[in-house]
């Protein structure tokens, strides 16, 4: 007798708009999951569509897959029960009742039933570093989060760091926690597409992210102002991201450097193949945060082979060891000094971009992630 498929509800909003870092995990895990699991699970993903104005077409698709939406509901029916202090059961929107209830974005749903309640907390910024965070994303993590944090049966985090600093926080017991990093595609196919529209030079150095004061952009735009006017010259800095919360003294920089004659290049929100196109095709990846959960684009720029620079912050110690340089977060000039190392240097090039290949080797596959991940969801008590 054939088992029953375990049944996982998942939040899908996070891929139904622009993707961020969220996005991106989310998009990964399910993909993973659905290939990993095959015939033995059964995903479910639920995203607002209110009156069907989003025209979704980036859905990780497969056998083992389908979506709900709600189409005559909007999404701000969640943050008006919020407001008056409750949370809807899960199964009003998803129709469907699982075994599982997968919330990828830091703060669960209640559940009519005895499903297991699975939150992803991507980091605690909203504790560590509350300033780079807007007012009313700060109040709702600061009032649903610990409330996820006490009623999931599983929180999922993305990095040891952010683990730890969960169970400072919240004391939760090591066997609730689950890390499941990032790992990039090892040796991804060339893409397709075209970055023409962004009119980037051959050389250029590259930052993808938001453009928010967390990223340190501020740092990198010094940086870059102070490299010697051959290597600026040579190299353009292209700013691959959307626009973030508290971004107008970046941008207001930005303007001023350009009219100095410096080649900085915004390319705003790009998709993803021109996102694979800008790792491809760039010379440099800088990674100069200030604070984050993981780190991403790091192991995605060295999966195109690419030397990386990044902040001497402890999650970056954790994802890159020592395949990549790193600098001070509080001074331009080591970061300064970083850039134009790798790049008057061709043996150091080499060599960084050689650790970068053999770093991938050594981490998990997503199908390694992915099966550890459903033998805990098949062991929850």
């Amino acid at each position: 007798m054939s088992k029953k498929p375990l049944i996982i509800l998942f939040d899908a909003n996070s891929l139904a708009r622009k993707k961020s870092g969220v996005g991106y995990y989310v998009d990964l895990l399910i993909r993973s999951l659905s290939e990993t699991g095959g015939d033995e699970i059964k995903l479910v993903g639920h995203y607002f569509n209110f009156l069907g104005k989003k025209n979704i077409t980036d859905l990780p698709t497969g056998k083992n897959i389908r979506y709900v939406q709600s189409r005559v509901m909007p999404g701000k029916i969640l943050s008006l029960c919020r407001k008056l202090g409750f949370q809807p059961p899960y199964e009003i929107f998803t129709r469907t009742r699982g075994d599982i209830l997968l919330f990828g974005n830091y703060v669960i749903l209640p559940s009519f039933f005895k499903s297991k309640k699975i939150a992803v907390v991507h980091d605690l910024g909203f504790i560590d570093y509350p300033q780079f965070i807007s007012t009313k994303n700060l109040n709702f993590l600061r009032e649903w989060v610990p409330r996820t944090m006490r009623n999931a049966d599983m929180v999922i985090t993305i990095s040891g760091f952010t683990k730890n600093r969960i169970i400072e926080n919240f004391g939760l017991p090591e066997n609730k926690l689950h890390i499941t990093p990032i790992p990039p595609v090892i040796n991804p196919p060339s893409p397709t597409g075209s970055i023409d529209r962004f009119n980037i030079p051959d050389k250029f150095i590259l930052f993808i992210g938001t453009i928010e004061p967390r990223k340190n952009i501020g740092a990198l735009l010094s940086a870059y102002e102070q490299l010697s006017d051959k290597l600026k010259s040579n190299y353009a800095l292209v700013l691959a991201g959307g626009k973030g919360w508290n971004d107008q003294e970046i941008l207001e920089k930005i303007e001023e450097l350009q009219s100095s004659g410096l080649n900085i290049i915004m390319t705003g929100y790009v998709s993803d193949d021109e996102r694979a196109l800008l790792f491809e095709k760039t010379t440099l990846y800088i990674q100069p945060s200030i604070y984050e959960g993981f780190g991403m684009p790091i192991l995605e720029a060295m999966s195109y082979g690419k030397p990386v620079i990044c902040s001497d912050i402890e999650v970056f110690h954790e994802v890159a060891g020592d395949s990549v340089v790193y600098f001070d977060k509080d001074d331009t000039l080591s970061l300064t000094n970083a850039v134009q190392y790798l790049l008057e240097d061709g043996a150091a090039y080499k060599d960084y971009a050689d650790r970068s290949k053999v770093h991938l080797r050594g981490l998990e596959t997503w199908d390694e992630i992915a099966r550890k991940l459903l033998n805990k969801f098949r062991d929850l008590p």
